[in-house]
């Protein structure tokens, strides 16, 4: 019932949010909080990964309260400036921490998708042999392909050449800054723009040649700073190609 509530929400486009709860003893949160706050000093590459296990730890044997589905509506003009963009010659991706039925419902509503294009789907190593034809096309990349992509696969690097536009769905924070590092290091005569709106682009956005933040404190911490992304189109579209734009 619950897993057929949350398909639907998914497929409406709608961000689910799943509630459950487990009682604890004070000295158990207390144990885990101390851990916690531990790891979350850690500087090194395994921050996020060491955050993960702690969260695995406290998050299980719970009980599940239900479900929502919530709106995260799209910011006036974003089809628009999508277009423009596409027109410019510059190909974009879009790195989600959403769950493939979401992500996949906006990249359509939003104009990334270009209804006209075939999409193709890239789930495992085996896809790679289906999607070696000629043409434009729109890409999906899950979270176990795009461990292809960091290990520099030659056959994935033709296929995503050739999409026009690419959609990576439940990605980390730190996955999406992988992702940026990927097209830097094997598209080495393109310049990647990364955009993003929450704490969890700040990796991402640092880690592209030009990082864009649309509103809110994480701004502060990129290049340049923008109120909404209809003023965005007219900073890049005249560039023409050889820009990659990472949107999240």
């Amino acid at each position: 019932m619950l897993r057929d509530r949350l398909n639907e929400y998914s497929c409406k486009g709608l961000r689910t949010l799943a509630f459950a709860m487990r009682m604890l003893e004070k000295n158990q949160w207390d144990e885990f909080m101390e851990s916690y706050k531990f790891v979350t000093g850690v500087t090194s590459n395994d921050r996020d990964q060491l955050l993960s296990q702690k969260a695995d730890e406290i998050e299980k044997e719970l009980d599940l309260l239900g479900v929502t589905g919530i709106e995260d509506r799209l910011q006036d003009a974003v089809e628009e400036t999508i277009v423009a963009l596409r027109a410019a010659g510059i190909q974009i991706w879009v790195l989600t921490g959403d769950k493939l039925e979401t992500a996949e419902n906006i990249a359509r509503s939003c104009g990334l998708f270009a209804p006209f294009r075939e999409t193709r789907r890239i789930e495992k190593p085996e896809d790679l042999s289906r999607n070696s034809g000629a043409g434009r096309f729109n890409m999906i990349l899950s979270p176990e392909s795009t461990v292809l992509a960091k290990l520099g696969d030659n056959d994935l690097l033709s296929v995503l050449r050739r999409a026009e536009a690419v959609l990576c769905y439940r990605m980390t924070p730190s996955e999406k800054a992988e992702i940026v590092e990927f097209v830097k290091k094997h598209f080495k005569q393109s310049r990647v723009l990364a955009i993003g709106d929450g704490a969890n682009d700040v990796p991402m956005i640092q880690s592209a040649h030009v990082g864009i933040g649309v509103t809110g404190k994480e701004g502060m911490q990129v290049s340049y700073s923008y109120p909404d992304t209809s003023s965005i189109t007219k900073e890049n579209k005249t560039h023409d190609r050889g820009i990659w734009l990472c949107c999240s």
